[in-house]
C-alpha cells in the first residue's frame, strides 16, 4: 500500500481529506504494529481507551466487518469513542448495526425487484391461460417448429 503523506506540494486540504479517504485502510496486522506504538497508546489513554481495549478495537471500529479498518470507519468510530471500556462495545454495535441496516436496505430493494419481476411473469401467464388451451397449444407448437433438430 502506498505510503500517505500528510503534506503534498500544491495540494488543498480538501485534495489531502479526499486522497486520504480513497487510499486509507489499516489491515488486522497493521493495527497491530500502531497497536505496540507508544505514541498511538498515548493517543487511546487520551481517548479513556485503555491498553487491554485496545486489542477489540479494531473489531469494533470495522464496522462493515470487511477486515479493514476505512477513513470513514476510523473517523467515526474514534470521535463516538470515549468513556468507559463499555463505550466501545456499544459504539461497535452501534456502527454494525448501521452497516448491516444498509445492507438489509439493498437486499430488500432486490427481492422487491425480483418479486416485481415473478408478478410480471405470473400475470402474463396468467393471461396466457385465459385465452385457452388452443392459445397455449399454439404458443408451444410455435416453439417446437423454432427450435432445429439435433443429431442425437
Amino acid at each position: 500500500m502506498e505510503v500517505l503523506s500528510a503534506h503534498v506540494p500544491g495540494a488543498s486540504h480538501r485534495d489531502r481529506v479526499r486522497r486520504l479517504e480513497e487510499n486509507f485502510a489499516i489491515t488486522p496486522d497493521l493495527w497491530e504494529v500502531f497497536r505496540q506504538d507508544e505514541q498511538v497508546q498515548d493517543i487511546f489513554r487520551a481517548l479513556d481507551i485503555n491498553d487491554t481495549d485496545l486489542r477489540d478495537l479494531f473489531d469494533t471500529l470495522d464496522s462493515d466487518a470487511s477486515g479493514e479498518i476505512d477513513f470513514q470507519e476510523m473517523c467515526i468510530g474514534l470521535t463516538k469513542l470515549r468513556g468507559d471500556a463499555n463505550r466501545s462495545d456499544v459504539v461497535g454495535i452501534k456502527l454494525a448495526c448501521r452497516s448491516m441496516q444498509c445492507q438489509l436496505a439493498e437486499i430488500q430493494e432486490h427481492f422487491r425487484a425480483q418479486a416485481m419481476a415473478a408478478a410480471v411473469q405470473t400475470a402474463n401467464q396468467s393471461e396466457q391461460l385465459a385465452k385457452g388451451p388452443r392459445a397455449s397449444s399454439v404458443a408451444h407448437t410455435t416453439d417446437a417448429c423454432s427450435e432445429t433438430p439435433t443429431d442425437g
